[in-house]
């Protein structure tokens, strides 16, 4: 990784062979500070600035982070009884653990009956610092109030306030159970849309056309329902995500192979195709599209845009919508990431393969301030479009890309450790060139970028690994010019070493040296309670160089002079 670290006040061109400094004018330093940043941005690499991993010797999955009380709550579900989980209602409970801004656990409250919860989706009320939980139930006792269904399988939603304190929770679903419950969003008026599979007409379930439906229901701030909404046909659909939209209606992604009688009336294929469903704030059809060529589609992930959509599919596809995308053709099994451009009524702009030989993913798309994209998710492949992927073997690891506004890919980059590191929808955008992730972890102890002992020990189960990232290519200068903390550096200008002096520390962290185009020099390692860093020079040619670092959550940047 390289790193760009702003913090010149002044400027000097040095000669290597003369051993003299020419003083910049202004107006170049300013040319020269445009045409840096804008080089850099093609170029951007993440760095973890802290992580921390969480759970004990059983699986504990991550799938949401949000903010909360200063720090993040992160949101998923554990079957563990030990190591950060101190109490459990049996079989598996949701889990949610708060931290604070650097990642040290607050406290973890575990939610749930004595057989199996799994909770897969948290957020904000609209407007309120309390949260939903949502995910599946089968318990009929403990934290769950009242079960309807006896125990089947079924939507459980819960909302708690910021100190995780249940304020209502209730069960939807059908006297059979659910199927495929994975997903919820808050709606503009403080109620929540949920979404599961559904294979039953009765209970909570009023349209139902055959086999396995796509179902949505909508519940006002107390839990009461207000409509429902299923899209099917007599074989098998389901319903991946869906966002609410600036008209106040959703744009739902589902995906199955339909036939038959339904609702679904786009031309689809004889395979899995990504199929989208526009509704009103009531819950009716304003349209609808089906995306996809002859093998499998899905989409995973909406954004709204000022002038239509954006779309993050994988397929399998070589054909029909995806001629000209680019798809890498791994064989069976094996997907792209496939972002489609969509105007407001769904009709295709620009759609683009993304990835390897292998299977990637991705469920979390972010607009820039350039206008082009940022792409979140995970990926197998180790060619292609993926580069530095540092698993083994052909396990997942994080992939993070950015592409501009018409689909090109502008960089790339793997984040993860030896085992299987795999990104759900646990992406909190802090700012621009910030975010805090949540990971599912089987990796088991530090290799690659993870630093964290696995509490799982070596049985190959999941924990949290949380992490923040920054990119500070594109820091704000004058930012980096009246907001920085520096080390002592000496000697400064040096010729064959420099000596660090750094603060108080109890974790292991890195120090990264870039010269003046962004280009990593030099990646030092900082040990818990080191109190000096020497970074021998000796070979480095006469310039300037930055250093940064991040100690106990205070991030270090400043130069040094190479002299020669």
């Amino acid at each position: 990784m390289h790193k760009l670290l702003h913090n010149p006040v002044y400027f000097f061109l040095y000669s290597s062979k003369e051993k003299t400094k020419k003083p910049i004018s202004m107006k170049k330093v300013l040319l020269f500070l445009s045409l840096f940043l804008m080089l850099n941005s093609l170029f951007s690499q993440f760095q973890i600035n802290w992580q921390n991993c969480y759970g004990g010797s059983d699986t504990d999955r991550a799938f949401s982070i949000i903010p909360n009380n200063n720090g993040y709550l992160i949101i998923g579900y554990t079957a563990s009884n030990d190591g950060d989980i101190s109490y459990t209602h049996g079989g598996s409970d949701y889990w949610v653990v708060q931290v604070d801004s650097i990642g040290n656990l607050l406290w973890g409250k575990t939610f749930g009956g004595s057989l199996s919860e799994a909770l897969y989706h948290g957020f904000h009320v609209y407007n309120s610092t309390d949260i939903y939980l949502v995910g599946a139930s089968e318990s009929i006792d403990g934290d769950i109030s009242y079960d309807p269904y006896n125990g089947e399988a079924n939507l459980w939603v819960v909302r708690i306030t910021a100190d995780g304190d249940i304020i209502w929770d209730r069960k939807v679903g059908s006297p059979i159970g659910l199927i495929y419950h994975k997903y919820g969003i808050p709606t503009n008026d403080g109620g929540v849309v949920l979404a599961a599979q559904a294979d039953y007409l009765g209970g909570d379930i009023s349209t139902y056309y055959g086999a396995y439906d796509g179902w949505i229901i909508k519940l006002d701030e107390n839990g009461n329902t207000e409509w429902d909404f299923s899209l099917g046909s007599s074989y098998i659909e389901h319903i991946n995500t869906l966002i609410q939209t600036s008209d106040g209606g959703y744009l739902l992604a589902a995906g199955g192979l339909p036939q038959g009688d339904g609702n679904i009336l786009c031309e689809t294929t004889n395979e899995s195709d990504a199929i989208v469903f526009k509704l009103d704030a009531n819950g009716n059809e304003e349209w609808q599209q089906c995306y996809g060529g002859s093998e499998d589609d899905n989409i995973y992930a909406l954004l709204e845009l000022d002038n239509g959509y954006l779309y993050s599919a994988i397929t399998e596809s070589y054909d029909g919508d995806l001629v000209g995308a680019g798809f890498h053709g791994g064989g069976e099994n094996k997907y792209d990431i496939w972002i489609v451009r969509a105007d407001f009524e769904g009709n295709i702009i620009w759609s683009k393969c993304y990835g390897g030989t292998h299977s990637e993913s991705a469920y979390n798309l972010f607009k820039t301030t350039d206008g082009g994209f940022m792409i979140f998710g995970h990926t197998e492949s180790k060619n292609g479009d993926v580069s530095n992927n540092p698993s083994y073997a052909y396990s997942p690891s994080v992939w993070i890309f950015k592409i501009d506004s018409l689909g090109a890919l502008i960089w790339e980059q793997c984040i993860g450790g030896g085992g299987t590191d795999r990104l759900h929808e646990g992406v909190y955008r802090k700012n621009e060139n910030n975010f805090i992730l949540a990971v599912d972890s089987r990796t088991q102890s530090p290799s690659g970028d993870f630093e964290c002992v696995n509490e799982t020990g070596n049985d190959n189960r999941e924990d949290f690994w949380v992490f923040e990232i920054s990119d500070t290519t594109t820091v704000n200068i004058a930012e980096s010019i009246n907001h920085v903390h520096k080390l002592k550096a000496y000697p400064n200008p040096a010729q064959n070493y420099v000596v660090l002096e750094l603060p108080p520390n109890t974790k292991k962290s890195k120090l990264y040296i870039t010269n003046i185009y962004g280009e990593m020099i030099s990646e030092l390692q900082i040990l818990p309670q080191q109190s000096q860093l020497r970074w021998n020079c000796e070979n480095i040619l006469s310039g300037v160089y930055f250093y940064q670092t991040e100690i106990g959550g205070v991030v270090y940047r400043g130069k040094v002079l190479i002299n020669k």
